[in-house]
């Protein structure tokens, strides 16, 4: 098929007048029937002269053509003209003035164009396709020498059939960097060079080639790439990667071994003669211990001669050549420095063929000799360092063998005494080797060294360090119990040595100077703080006449004796008085002494005085326990209990047990105790303690005055001898109220040892009663061995006095008052009251300007004691009477 332009151009020659007829009627553009894709077709800016030169764009409404930026419009694919005429609209757009318009054109086919095609259509079974274009394939030399401009090649377009053309070229090294390096004859094609290149900055060069024609500078064929390659000249010398190579080998390295592989390279074209290397060693020294493969570059040991003792280092000079070694390629030169490393291949060796030295007796942690060694081997390395050690003669650990690491030489000290009187010489046999494994058979060598032993004269020593005697705790003082002795280890003897004691803890022990016989000097205890394991140490120290000495230890080994009565470990317990509860209390016994003379223990209750057992029953429940119990008639209370406690061997004695006898809300603890009596007093009550002190101490007066008739008479009260007040001041006026408190006074054990009202109150205090009827309760419950009136209170002790319950009955009155303002005190919310109470401080000496320091000095002018200043004419009263005489 002939690919030439045959588009022919109408062109109108009324420019004023071709915009109108571009609209009007279509312009026509000759072209091939058949058009190949991406062909060339015509010029936008050549169909009409009227539009103006550049600033419009165009566009075809034709997907099969395709209009570029400068009007040029190709074929997308391949088109046939359907009866040799297509009609395409282009649209053009003026973005200046903001206008477009269409205009119409006709693609029309020739006669002439329509045979060809026929033509060719027969022909095309029968011969090949014609190229557009017939560019020679071409190179230019590098660093060509001219003479330039040098011609390289020629470029021709099938073009030229259909009409004269020019060409142009552009791109890199035309118009591009590096810009003018070559250029092109329009008429003919032929396309030069201007100057050297080299090949290594530019190995190849691609730009365009196009055809126009002159007669109308339409382009006549499509773009040519055009390709020109720069061949290489050897312009450039092979380098080796380094300047120095730094190669290690070890001295041991076995012959043919690589050791090292070299590297260069070169600028010039890979896979040609050019780069093609070869390497080779100049000089060596010594001659022939190494060898070098030409074309890879590696350096292999050619003999066994290596030996770092004798030469540390090699150096080779070595060449590179390119043209594969041949005389007249380009080479240089470098070097290669070869430290052979050192490997443990020499043992050390000791400067003389035997050694001596003397020691003193008794002697130790001293040194006694250095033992010199030499090593070829690399200094300071693991293979020159040396170690020591004794293989023989060193069977009882008297020496010891180290290293000087700066001087590399061996340190034979004397680690543990030796005797003269037992050994006069120590042959020793000493072993060196370094502490890095020996390249060879042998491990190490030896010396002998003769040590000898010389004599001192020593001091006493006794018969054994540390020695024990068995002594009973209770041998009497002064008794001898054995005795501790030194000997002169020349002389086997104990003369003319001296004894003394250096520790004696608590001074139970004499030494005797002269015989070392050891005497008790106080009574021996097995329990004391001394003894740790039944042992009590003493040091004894042994001197002779030179002042010699030596020390020992006398380990006292004490005997246990029956000298100790089981004792009640915790002599406070309770006991709860509960259904829920456990109805016993544990007691626990101990005993100092040691087996058989302890525990397994026996428990029992005295029979004086009989109310005990009959108020108590003890039982063993182990060794050393045993549950005590109450036979269900008691009051609360507080109970000094008498227990019979004894030993396996019957040795005991009675103890005491101090038992609370207390109500528990769950069974197993005493109720809360917080409103104890003792701790809820509050200003009030301080001021009835104060009234009735003073009454107390006014009516022995009274007494004594003989004041007669003035007081009521005081009911006869034998069994508790207290004296009562009177509920009334004068004639008619009622003291009873409830803001005024009576002192707790403590009523006397009776015979019978039973409790008092104010331990009856305590209790109920402290177990956090709060009703009044309860308080009441627990008091007259803590009372009831003397108030046989009331019912359920108890039991009354024999010899009570049941006649006198005036008294009595004045007390139970005056208890449950106290009782009911103790609880109010207990129920005040803000806990003021409660916590306001009598408490006892120590002074610093008498007279103390402070007075007494509590909770009450801190409250307020209504709460404050002045009052006691003004108490009124009722006080005053009372006070003239006492004071009568």
């Amino acid at each position: 098929m002939h690919l030439g332009l045959y588009a022919t151009l109408f062109l109108l020659m009324v420019p004023t007048a071709c915009c109108s007829v571009c609209l009007k009627n279509p312009m026509t553009v000759f072209v091939p029937e058949e058009l190949e894709a991406n062909q060339f077709v015509f010029k936008v800016d050549n169909v009409s002269n009227c539009w103006p030169a550049g600033g419009l764009l165009f566009s075809s409404n034709d997907p099969g053509f395709i209009v570029h930026k400068d009007g040029s419009v190709f074929t997308s694919h391949y088109v046939k003209l359907p009866s040799g005429q297509k009609k395409i609209s282009m649209l053009v757009k003026d973005p200046q003035k903001n206008e477009e318009w269409t205009c119409d054109i006709l693609l029309s086919a020739t006669q002439n164009d329509k045979a060809e095609n026929r033509r060719q259509k027969r022909e095309v079974v029968l011969k090949r396709t014609k190229r557009r274009w017939r560019p020679l394939p071409h190179s230019i030399m590098e660093n060509s020498l001219g003479p330039f401009p040098e011609f390289v090649q020629q470029i021709r377009s099938d073009a030229e059939q259909n009409g004269k053309v020019f060409y142009k070229i552009r791109g890199p090294g035309v118009d591009e960097p590096p810009v003018g390096l070559f250029s092109i004859l329009e008429g003919s094609g032929n396309i030069s060079v201007h100057r050297p290149v080299d090949r290594e900055e530019y190995p190849e060069f691609k730009f365009f080639g196009d055809a126009y024609f002159y007669s109308n500078n339409q382009k006549a064929d499509l773009t040519l790439d055009i390709t020109i390659k720069v061949e290489d000249a050897n312009d450039n010398t092979p380098e080796f990667t380094e300047k120095v190579f730094r190669i290690s080998v070890p001295e041991n390295a076995k012959t043919d071994t690589v050791i090292y592989k070299l590297s260069a390279t070169d600028r010039d074209e890979n896979g040609t003669l050019n780069t093609k290397l070869k390497y080779k060693i100049t000089s060596q020294q010594p001659a022939g211990l190494f060898s070098i493969e030409p074309a890879k570059g590696e350096i292999s040991l050619r003999s066994p001669g290596l030996d770092r003792e004798v030469q540390g280092t090699h150096e080779l000079i070595l060449e590179v050549r390119d043209m594969d070694g041949a005389n007249y390629g380009r080479y240089s030169t470098g070097s290669a420095v070869i430290t052979v490393s050192d490997v443990n291949d020499n043992l050390p060796f000791f400067l003389s063929a035997s050694l001596s030295c003397n020691v003193s007796e008794n002697t130790q942690n001293v040194q006694i000799l250095r033992i010199p060694v030499d090593d070829k081997d690399l200094i300071n390395s693991s293979n020159w360092r040396a170690k020591f050690k004794i293989i023989s003669g060193n069977e009882r650990g008297h020496f010891k063998i180290e290293t000087d690491p700066v001087r590399n030489e061996g340190i034979l000290s004397v680690i543990k005494p030796l005797d003269y009187e037992a050994t006069q010489n120590v042959k020793l046999k000493v072993a060196v080797e370094n502490e890095a494994p020996f390249e060879g058979s042998a491990s190490f060598n030896t010396i002998p060294v003769d040590v000898a032993v010389t004599n001192v004269d020593e001091g006493p020593e006794f018969e054994m360090p540390i020695k024990i005697i068995n002594v009973r705790e209770d041998v009497a003082i002064g008794k001898e119990i054995g005795s501790y002795t030194a000997k002169d280890p020349e002389t086997k003897t104990s003369a003319n040595i001296g004894y003394k004691k250096l520790s004696d803890r608590d001074g139970w022990f004499n030494i005797d100077e002269k015989t070392g016989i050891i005497k008790t000097a106080k009574q021996l205890d097995r329990e004391s703080t001394c003894v740790q394991n039944d042992e009590y140490n003493i040091t004894v120290l042994a001197a002779d006449t030179s002042q010699k000495s030596s020390t020992g230890t006398v380990v006292i080994r004490l005997i246990d004796v029956n000298d100790n009565d089981p004792v009640i470990t915790i002599p406070n317990v309770h006991l709860c008085k509960s259904d829920i509860g456990t109805p016993f209390t544990v007691i626990t016994a101990n005993d100092s002494d040691k087996e058989p003379n302890s525990a397994p223990f026996t428990f029992s209750l005295p029979e004086n005085p009989p109310d005990v057992r009959k108020y108590w029953t003890i039982e063993k429940i182990s060794d050393t326990e045993a549950h005590l119990s109450e036979r269900g008639d008691l009051a609360l209370h507080v109970y000094k209990v008498p227990i019979l406690i004894q030993d396996q061997q019957g040795k005991g004695s009675e103890q005491t047990a101090t038992v609370s006898f207390c109500a528990c809300s769950d069974g197993i603890h005493c109720s809360d105790r917080r409103s104890g009596l003792s701790a809820v007093l509050g200003v009030w009550a301080i001021l009835a303690m104060i009234f009735a002190a003073l009454l107390l101490l006014c009516i022995p007066l009274a007494l004594f005055c003989g004041v007669k008739g003035s007081l009521k008479q005081i009911p006869e009260d034998t069994t508790q001898q207290h004296l009562i007040i009177s509920n009334t001041e004068a004639p008619g006026e009622n003291v009873m109220d409830g803001n005024v408190k009576i002192p707790l006074q403590s009523l006397e054990p009776s015979a019978t040892g039973e409790g008092t009202l104010r331990a009856a109150a305590d209790v109920a205090v402290r177990n956090g009663i709060t009703k009044q009827e309860e308080v009441h309760r627990t008091i007259m419950n803590g009372s009831a061995h003397s108030l046989s009136s009331i019912p359920g209170r108890g039991r009354i002790p024999k010899g009570f006095d049941t006649s006198k319950f005036t008294t009595l009955e004045w007390q139970q009155f005056m208890w449950s008052r106290i009782g009911e303002k103790v609880i109010l005190n207990n129920q005040d919310d803000d806990r003021e009251i409660s916590n306001d109470g009598v408490r006892e401080y120590f002074f610093e000496g008498t007279g103390s300007a402070a007075g007494s320091v509590g909770c009450c000095s801190i409250l307020g002018d209504e709460d404050r004691l002045d009052m006691l200043n003004n108490l009124g004419p009722r006080f005053k009263n009372l006070a003239d009477i006492c004071m009568k005489k």
